[in-house]
């Protein structure tokens, strides 16, 4: 099967990155944040930093782009940058033009992460700027959102104004530093002790297998789950560190139907000055399947796909470990990702197409050769591209494995690989919504 040209055009144009810099590099180009919540995912090669620009306090940083917001309330906001692919600094200035007033900045948002979150006190009428920055001058996939907390009262520390869950998926942020421990409130048999207890209910009309956690919160949590009406509660399930690496929660469970189920988040310390607690439940089977694919047609114009891509990154010190992960160079790495093909695609031929983005002094792309065995370095023409595996009949789910060995010799940069099909009518499915990504330390 030939590549379709016009496909691949709109790969490089939507998914993979094209460096030239941001339109939001300047000051005057910043974006403006006109409803919350947002959400706004960019590519930051080859962005700047303009002259007369103060570096966050926080963290020596370059490589700034920028976002504007002017509240029309009172209200606390959280500003992050996780879902991106490098390490940030984001701030929060005020002024006109450079050099800028900072308000806050924020290197890291946990222990375990390279990306940024804060939360700020923002005035109604002022006008304020958010800067985010490369720590060393990286650049890579900026994933950056913000959100409301609103009015800071906090109701859902007592069991009885626990927060009614409707929908699956699900994801609350809110504020926690001044939650109590209810009377009678049971300790959970995960912790020693816990501080700042706030619940949230959820009942279903069928059984349903969850996924509970606490990822991208700013403390160390201690998530449970529970039955009964009132304190004392009984407990059914629960988790303080998902593993050594990471203090965040997570607990997967399979629900009854029509029966109510209490969730509590707690501290494992005392809060002093950080509290954001991101509460999210998503459904196991989508959990298992990963990220939705994107896809375009032979015109280059996106179309619809139901196929899911499930990145899988696995060392041999750590076992699976997250997309976006460090990886120690002295590790052996399996890089592989399970396809679930949508059905209208199952039994077709397709071509299996994968590249694989390396931030050397400049990105270089790198194709995957049809003997698995090679990489061969990509000059950008079209036609040249070499596919990874040919005439593939699609079956309900394909497990592909683009690299497996040793790390010794290879660079110490970030990588990003792109895996996708392409189909006789022009059709190409790939994991541009969420590629696989990675650090070797």
């Amino acid at each position: 099967m030939q590549l379709k040209m016009f496909g691949w055009i709109t790969i490089l144009t939507v998914a993979l990155p094209v460096y030239a810099a941001p339109v939001n590099d300047n000051l005057d180009g910043a974006l403006d944040i006109s409803k919350l919540p947002y959400t706004n995912t960019q590519d930051t090669s080859d962005s700047t930093t303009e002259t007369s620009e103060d570096s966050p306090t926080c963290s020596f940083s370059e490589a700034s782009v920028w976002y504007q917001y002017s509240p029309t309330i009172d209200e606390k906001i959280v500003f992050d940058t996780y879902g991106s692919d490098y390490d940030t600094v984001l701030g929060i200035w005020t002024g006109e033009q450079h050099p800028l007033t900072e308000v806050i900045c924020n290197d890291n948002g946990t222990e375990s992460t390279n990306q940024s979150q804060l939360s700020a006190e923002l005035d109604d009428g002022v006008k304020y700027f958010i800067g985010i920055n490369g720590f060393n001058n990286e650049t890579g996939k900026l994933t950056f959102n913000a959100e409301s907390l609103g009015v800071s009262d906090l109701n859902n520390d007592d069991l009885t104004n626990a927060i009614k869950i409707e929908n699956i998926p699900y994801t609350n942020i809110q504020e926690t530093d001044i939650a109590a421990i209810d009377t009678n409130e049971v300790l959970s048999t995960c912790a020693t002790s816990s501080y700042n207890s706030v619940w949230y209910q959820y009942k279903s009309n069928t059984t349903q297998s969850l996924v509970l956690d606490t990822l991208n919160s700013d403390y160390n949590t201690i998530l449970s789950l529970w039955s009964g009406s009132e304190h004392p509660l009984k407990e059914l399930a629960c988790n303080d560190n998902i593993d050594d690496q990471h203090n965040y929660s997570q607990i997967k469970v399979t629900l009854d139907a029509n029966k109510t189920y209490y969730i509590n988040v707690a501290s494992r310390n005392e809060l002093e000055t950080t509290n954001i607690l991101v509460f999210n439940i998503n459904s196991k089977e989508d959990f298992n399947k990963g990220s939705m694919g994107m896809a375009v047609d032979r015109t280059g114009i996106e179309a619809e796909t139901e196929s899911y891509f499930l990145n899988q990154i696995i060392t041999e010190k750590y076992g699976l470990v997250d997309n976006q992960a460090q990886i120690d160079s002295t590790d052996m790495l399996t890089v592989s990702a399970t396809i679930t093909v949508e059905d209208s695609d199952i039994g077709k031929t397709a071509d299996i197409l994968i590249l694989a983005l390396l931030y050397l002094e400049k990105p270089v792309f790198f194709m995957r050769g049809n003997d698995y065995l090679t990489w061969e370095l990509w000059n950008g023409d079209i036609p040249s591209i070499i596919t990874a595996e040919e005439n593939v009949e699609l079956s309900s789910k394909l497990q592909k494995t683009i690299y497996e060995g040793s790390l010794a010799g290879l660079p110490l940069i970030p990588y990003t690989v792109y895996i996708g099909y392409s189909l006789e009518e022009g059709k190409i499915v790939f994991n541009g919504n969420e590629p696989i990504s990675f650090e070797i330390k």
